[in-house]
């Protein structure tokens, strides 16, 4: 796999064609992304090197169908059985349903670089209306959240989460409810709430034009 281990392995339709179409970020905007990120004190410990990112994609589904696995169910089955499940009191087939949910989670922009990797959910809300997010019993940050952690502990890789767009630049504080906090506890955390931070579009547009 070599320096990137998320990067090329989804295999949807769409992201099959934007590579085939040699679809490539721009530079300049990767690393305003990046940059505001380190403002917000996340990516301190580890250097930019060469990032490069896809928009759209499952990374740890086609993780684990690229390296662990060859139809869809296995793929649940060995991602289920890589957690520490028995730490948790919960009945199977629920837990099971929670960590399929988990391995589903599209991921809007994924940022990989050597030593790092970033789940950033996009957000285009309407003047005074709050941004939306996924529907579902487990909060879609959380879900995200906890894939980030299980394929940091997979590729040795720094993980961080973020949103943009979603609350005109302020971290987003989720309380957990119970069989969230289950979740988090597969990837060895015991926490009631989840802090994600936002980046503003605005600001990074206007850095952007600034610099044109």
């Amino acid at each position: 796999m070599g320096e990137y281990k998320l990067i090329d392995l989804d295999q949807m339709e769409a992201s099959v064609v934007r590579r085939r179409l040699g679809y490539k970020a721009d530079d300049h905007a990767l690393t305003l992304l990046l940059t505001a990120l380190r403002l917000e004190k996340c990516l301190l410990n580890v250097q930019t090197r060469r990032p490069r990112c896809e928009t759209n994609v499952y990374p740890l589904y086609y993780y684990w169908a690229h390296h662990r696995a060859v139809t869809h169910k296995e793929v649940y089955d060995r991602v289920f059985d890589s957690l520490p499940t028995g730490k948790v009191a919960v009945l199977e087939d629920q837990l099971r349903t929670h960590v399929a949910s988990v391995v589903d989670n599209e991921i809007d922009l994924l940022v990989e670089d050597i030593d790092y990797f970033v789940f950033i959910e996009a957000k285009f809300p309407k003047q005074d209306h709050n941004a939306k997010f996924e529907p579902g019993v487990v909060h879609q940050l959380v879900r995200q959240y906890v894939q980030g952690r299980i394929l940091e502990a997979i590729t040795n890789k720094t993980f961080t989460l973020a949103t943009i767009g979603a609350n005109n630049g302020q971290p987003i504080d989720l309380r957990l409810s119970e069989r969230e906090r289950v979740l988090l506890r597969l990837v060895n955390e015991e926490r009631e709430q989840l802090r994600v931070i936002d980046l503003a579009w605005p600001p990074i547009l206007a850095a952007a034009s600034e610099a044109e």
